[in-house]
């Protein structure tokens, strides 16, 4: 549905709040503060932009969350039996998960200038690479608790970080010599950032952004042939990477061992099954799949599921558990709570967030269009390692500026669809062919 016209438009934007500085508190906030203070910042602001905005603003951005509403309605109705504190963690993450697409469209239709925007997500990029770095020179990897000695932080960049990679591309191609020095180190500085972080996810975000910046998902031919070509690529590589002998785990021997933790693990053996931890869960929630009946297959276990390991296991850190209620791979965290039913709801609504911004008529090599599916990419991606939208904290930024894009770009469809191109803008960043 479109906004009705454009007196409506600008009045979601009338106001002295401002969009750059708000987003740019957000992404530091979503990078140092717990999940649960985090969850409190932006339902106050919802809150606030919801007065502040006009009702088809907010009706918009309410139908950009309702699919993850109507997960959390049905899946509270199918939570008897479950214990009451992870049904209470289950509400959690997907109420925040609204508020956080409801509080990035919502200022998504406030911009007036996405590129400057964005320069504030490079300034959040350098100052986390920064960071991190410094980091991972001071600590290592893993940075222990200074009370408890326990290993309990990263020094890894946020993914969020990682998004500002097409931007400064897209600005290497088309600024002038002079700004070159400056993009390049920003470049260089993020891209040092990703190496140190000791995380696959990371780095095939990484590559994920830049293959979309490219072009390479702008149509299905193109797609196909990067999965092709991403496929020959790594099994040509896989031979010669080490393989694990104990010891940390690298990076390179991370990369390994993809194939293996993405099969099922089955063993018992305590030291295959911690190392193939993410195939011992899916092992598991495949197991507790079977065996359910047909309406629980279809709609899940509900809120607070947990999927039963057979066996008491030991976490470290005097954690020890049997039953489990979060899984790595986020598909089968929905589809054990949620079901075949979620599993539909949750990749449908995510692939729609690229129809939500645009329309047939705008050119798929728009700038902005291509940022879109890069970070789309990036949450099916982080969905089948980290749990993806439902994430604790790491994706808090990535949706964010994910329903921001949608806003934005939805904001200037009525321009678009008066004459078949995409409206003016500050920058040639914003409407430059791939």
């Amino acid at each position: 549905m479109m906004l009705d016209n454009k007196a409506t438009l600008q009045s979601g934007r009338s106001t002295s709040l401002s969009v750059e500085w708000t987003l740019f508190a957000l992404m530091l906030l979503s990078y140092v503060l717990p999940a649960g203070p985090f969850t409190a910042v932006i339902a106050a602001l919802c809150l606030l932009l919801a007065v502040l905005s006009p009702g088809e603003v907010n009706r918009n951005a309410f139908k950009l969350a309702a699919p993850f509403l109507f997960m959390m309605i049905y899946g509270v109705a199918m939570s008897r039996g479950n214990e009451s504190y992870d049904i209470g963690k289950d509400i959690w993450y997907i109420s925040k998960l609204c508020l956080c697409l409801v509080l990035g469209f919502q200022l998504g239709m406030r911009t007036r200038d996405g590129e400057r925007t964005l320069r504030f997500l490079v300034l959040f990029a350098v100052l986390t690479s920064l960071w991190s770095i410094v980091l991972y020179l001071r600590y290592g990897y893993e940075i222990a608790d200074p009370m408890t000695g326990d290993q309990t932080a990263t020094s890894r960049i946020p993914l969020l970080g990682v998004v500002a990679i097409p931007f400064l591309l897209e600005h290497l191609r088309h600024s002038d010599r002079r700004h070159f020095p400056a993009i390049i180190g920003a470049l260089v500085l993020i891209g040092v950032a990703i190496i140190l972080s000791n995380s696959r996810t990371t780095v095939l975000i990484a590559l994920g952004l830049v293959a979309t910046w490219a072009g390479l998902l702008a149509t299905w031919r193109r797609a196909i042939f990067a999965v092709v070509l991403a496929v020959v690529i790594g099994f040509l590589v896989w031979p010669f990477l080490p393989a694990y002998t104990g010891g940390d785990l690298t990076i390179t021997v991370k990369w390994r061992r993809s194939i293996e933790e993405l099969l099922f693990t089955d063993s018992f053996d305590a030291r295959q099954m911690l190392l193939n931890w993410r195939g011992f869960e899916a092992y598991n929630a495949q197991l507790k799949f079977n065996h359910s009946d047909i309406i629980h297959k279809f709609f899940g276990s509900g809120a607070g599921a947990t999927v039963d390991l057979g066996q008491s296991v030991d976490m470290g850190m005097g954690m020890n558990y049997r039953f489990i209620p979060i899984l790595h791979n986020g598909f089968y965290y929905v589809l054990i709570k949620y079901g075949l039913l979620g599993i539909v709801i949750y990749t449908v609504s995510i692939l729609k967030f690229i129809n939500w911004g645009r329309s047939g008529q705008i050119n798929p090599r728009y700038f902005y269009d291509r940022l879109l599916r890069g970070v789309v990419l990036s949450i099916f991606l982080s969905t089948t390692v980290i749990t993806g939208l439902f994430n604790k904290t790491e994706l808090h930024g990535i949706t964010i500026i994910t329903a921001w894009l949608i806003g934005y770009l939805y904001m200037q469809k009525p321009t678009m669809l008066s004459n078949g191109q995409p409206s003016p803008v500050q920058s040639s960043t914003e409407a430059v062919p791939a």
